[in-house]
């Protein structure tokens, strides 16, 4: 089988991939390209990229060298997507039909791993710098609030969700 290589649309370089997520619904995965600003997302029956633009990014220092950050990471809600923007500290709301961009809210650190959590209509947010697991409340699936937050030892990036059993 030969794998064919995918161009993110607006790429230009090297690109920063933190966390990728499937949207089994559509068969699309959907790629928060950093730097770039946008979330591509790519549909596996058509083999072609939609791209959500106009997401902020930020040049950030760290580990003796700068980079450019942006969107990181995101989770499939109830008809939408929530994504996750480094440069912000922002998790924002995306609808899955139109891919248009809703509300966004604002945490108090830097977003890393993002998981809706079906069951509690929550998505928990992973932010290492706080130490800490944010947890917001989705029951308006296209307005989040801040629920709570778990402190955590060390620095918190992802994590795996076991919605079936609660």
């Amino acid at each position: 089988m030969h794998a064919e290589p995918f161009l993110l649309p607006g790429a230009v370089g090297a690109v920063s991939l933190d966390y990728l997520f499937y949207e089994p619904q559509t068969s699309r995965v959907w790629v928060p390209a950093g730097g770039t600003g946008s979330v591509d997302v790519f549909d596996t029956a058509s083999r072609e990229f939609a791209r959500i633009e106009g997401f902020t990014i930020a040049e950030r220092a760290g580990h003796g060298s700068k980079r450019v950050v942006g969107p990181s990471a995101g989770s499939i809600g109830d008809g939408v997507a929530y994504i996750g923007n480094r440069a912000t500290q922002e998790v924002c709301v995306v609808d899955l039909r139109t891919l248009a961009r809703g509300s966004c809210l604002k945490l108090a650190a830097s977003t890393d791993g993002i998981a809706y959590v079906a069951a509690t209509q929550e998505v928990w947010v992973t932010t290492p710098r706080t130490q800490s697991l944010v947890v917001l409340d989705a029951t308006n699936p296209r307005v989040l609030k801040q629920k709570g937050m778990i402190k955590l030892p060390g620095d918190p990036e992802g994590y795996a969700v076991d919605d079936a059993h609660g």
